[in-house]
C-alpha cells in the first residue's frame, strides 16, 4: 500500500468517529495508578478507584471530567531525596490521552501531511482484522516535539483499536518544554525516553475508551554533582465498569484538574476499610492483575 493510501486511512479513520465511536456521554468506573522512580527505588506509588465522565467525541467542547472515589497511597517509599519530582494531571491527563477523542494531543487531522504514513502490518486482534499503520515525522515543527508511533485500524470499520507512541527526542530540550513546569536553578532535565498507549473496547459495534498507559523516563544533571540522577514517571488508567444510564456530568469543584497533583489530592479520599485485606500497594503488580485481586470492591452499585 502506497504511503498516500496509509495516509488516507488514518483520514478517514478520523472521518468515521460518529460511526465508530459514542455520541452520548457516558459514565464509567476506573482503575488509576501513578508511580514515580528514581532509579529503580519508588518515591511514590499512589492509586485510586475515580469516577469518569466520558464526554460525547462528536461533541467538541463536551470535556472528559474525573473525580476520585476511594484512594490510596503507598508509606513506604523513601522520601529523603533532594529533588522533589511530582505528576501533574493525574487521571486528568491519562483520559487526555483519548487521541480519538482528542486528535490534537498526537496528530490532528490537519497536521496528517507533518507524517509520513506506512501500512507495517494487517494482524488479527480480538478476532478482528486490523491495519497496523506506523508514522513518523517528515518534517521539523520549530516549536514542538513530533511523534512516532502506529495506529491499529479496524479492516472493516475503520475504528481504531489503539495507538501507540512516543516522542521523538532527537531534540531533547525541546521535548523537556513539553513535561517540565518548575525545576530548581541549576539543574538541566533531559527526557531519555517516552511511551504512550491507549486502547479501545468494542462494544455492540462501538468503540470505548478503555486503557491509557504513559511512561517518561529522565535524567537529572546537577551543575555540582559528579553524576547524573534517573528518574522515570508512569501512570496507567483502567476502565472497570460502564452505565448505560444517563450521564451524570460532575462538577467543577470535585472535578481533578490538568493541574491537579493526584499524590497530594488522593489523601482526603482514603480509606483503609475499602480495600480490606488488601491494603498493601503491589506497584509491580499489573493493573489487570490488581482489578482481579480487588474484585467487587471495584463493582460499585448503578
Amino acid at each position: 500500500m502506497r504511503p498516500e493510501d496509509a495516509r488516507r486511512l488514518v483520514e478517514l479513520a478520523m472521518q468515521k468517529v460518529a460511526e465508530n465511536y459514542s455520541n452520548n456521554p457516558l459514565n464509567s468506573d476506573g482503575f488509576y495508578r501513578e508511580t514515580i522512580k528514581k532509579r529503580k527505588e519508588y518515591l511514590s506509588i499512589s492509586e485510586a478507584l475515580v469516577d469518569i465522565y466520558k464526554g460525547s467525541y462528536t461533541k467538541e467542547f463536551d470535556e472528559d471530567k474525573v473525580k476520585i472515589y476511594k484512594g490510596r497511597k503507598s508509606s513506604n517509599v523513601k522520601r529523603a531525596d533532594t529533588l522533589a519530582v511530582k505528576m501533574q494531571g493525574g487521571p486528568y491527563v491519562s483520559l487526555l490521552f483519548d487521541v480519538v477523542k482528542n486528535p490534537y494531543v498526537l496528530i490532528a487531522s490537519t497536521d496528517l501531511y507533518n507524517y509520513d504514513f506506512t501500512v507495517t502490518d494487517i494482524k488479527t486482534v480480538d478476532n478482528k482484522l486490523m491495519y497496523e499503520v506506523g508514522f513518523k515525522p517528515r518534517v521539523i515543527d520549530p516549536d514542538y516535539p513530533m511523534y512516532i508511533g502506529k495506529y491499529f485500524i479496524d479492516v472493516k470499520s475503520l475504528g481504531v483499536s489503539s495507538v501507540e507512541f512516543s516522542i521523538d527526542l532527537s531534540d531533547p530540550d525541546k521535548a523537556a518544554s513539553m513535561f517540565v513546569k518548575k525545576k530548581p536553578m541549576g539543574v538541566k532535565i533531559t527526557p531519555t525516553s517516552t511511551s504512550y498507549i491507549v486502547t479501545y473496547k468494542e462494544m455492540n459495534g462501538r468503540y470505548f475508551f478503555n486503557y491509557s498507559r504513559s511512561e517518561m523516563n529522565f535524567k537529572c544533571n546537577w551543575k555540582k554533582k559528579l553524576f547524573n540522577s534517573n528518574y522515570s514517571v508512569m501512570a496507567e488508567l483502567a476502565i472497570t465498569d460502564w452505565s448505560m444510564k444517563p450521564a451524570e456530568k460532575f462538577t467543577a469543584k470535585e472535578s481533578l484538574k490538568k493541574t491537579s497533583v493526584f499524590e497530594e489530592e488522593v489523601t482526603a479520599f482514603m480509606d483503609d476499610n475499602f480495600w480490606g485485606e488488601h491494603n498493601t500497594i503491589e506497584p509491580d503488580q499489573s493493573i489487570q492483575t490488581a482489578i482481579k485481586k480487588y474484585g467487587r470492591r471495584l463493582q460499585k452499585e448503578k
